[in-house]
């Protein structure tokens, strides 16, 4: 199952990719889990493997990287690093524009695709926090997840998740390049 085409985009709503056909009142991705990036579903970069999807979007792209955080666990641990191992971390993602600018509103973007709405996009995880926090990550933060992930105990995990990404996302760019 490939993702549908993007539908056109109005000035205050943007969506491709499997947000086309979504009731945005109340999305639901379970499907994803039957669409095939090769040895892995696209659901398993919904919750799991996210940081994989994000840092393929953030290369082939070049979107800023962010990540959607617990605010009570943010608090609970003197606010981490977004790059450490301890940090609360509910799903990586990337974002076109910027979050809260009204000359250049955001654009989040995940396996799913590209959605205008931080409240749809957000719903997927609602269950997982009661506040939130969204935080850019910096280039040199970036880079040290690179080396987390890539160290030699989980490379190849590693290589084939980011690959398998990198291939579906370029095998369907209409969904998360362009809009």
């Amino acid at each position: 199952m490939s993702a549908p085409p993007s539908r056109p985009s109005t000035p205050d709503f943007i969506c491709t990719g499997f947000w086309v056909n979504q009731d945005l009142r109340g999305p639901c991705f379970d499907f994803l889990e039957h669409v095939c990036t090769g040895r892995n579903s696209l659901m398993e970069y919904l919750h799991g493997e996210c940081t994989f999807f994000a840092l393929a979007l953030n290369d082939l792209a070049g979107y800023p990287m962010y990540c959607l955080a617990d605010e009570d666990e943010l608090a609970e641990r003197d606010y981490p690093d977004p790059s450490e191992k301890i940090f609360p971390l509910i799903h990586d993602f990337c974002v076109i524009g910027d979050i809260g600018s009204e000359s250049n509103p955001a654009l989040f973007v995940d396996c799913r695709g590209i959605i205008s709405s931080e409240h749809a996009f957000l719903d997927e995880f609602r269950d997982f926090f009661t506040g939130y926090r969204l935080i850019r990550y910096a280039p040199n933060q970036i880079k040290r997840l690179r080396e987390f992930f890539w160290s030699p105990a989980s490379k190849n995990h590693a290589s084939r998740y980011y690959q398998e990404a990198c291939n579906y996302i370029k095998g369907h760019s209409q969904s998360y390049i362009s809009y």
